[in-house]
């Protein structure tokens, strides 16, 4: 499986992109600045795939609670495909990691 460049936004060192877990920082090898996939990044490819996933339904020629239902249990398999390959065509942008913010692996949270 083919993974997209992740370059960091502040210093542009390559992330280790097939360590990167859900919900927890990624740092930047370069600048240890702890990062996170956009939020607006995440939102856009969700709306995305929920709009392809409506589309589908409406091909197949679903309409009512058959549309509504199989909306919502086909746009997880959607997603996760069009995540893919959306992010092989417009790599993933990042944003600092809140501080503060559980995950988040800053200086101030090693202190014992």
């Amino acid at each position: 499986m083919m993974w997209p460049t992740l370059k960091c936004p502040f210093c542009g060192s390559l992330l280790p992109n097939r360590q990167y877990k859900a919900r927890t920082a990624l740092t930047c090898p370069g600048c240890s600045e702890p990062l996170r996939l956009a939020r607006w990044y995440l939102h856009l490819t969700s709306a995305i795939a929920l709009g392809l996933t409506f589309a589908i339904c409406l091909l197949i020629g679903l309409g009512g609670l058959w549309l509504f239902a199989a909306t919502l249990l086909l746009w997880f398999p959607v997603a996760v495909a069009w995540n893919y390959l959306f992010g092989l065509m417009f790599p993933p942008r990042f944003e600092r990691y809140p501080t503060g913010a559980p995950g988040a692996n800053t200086s101030s949270d090693k202190r014992s």
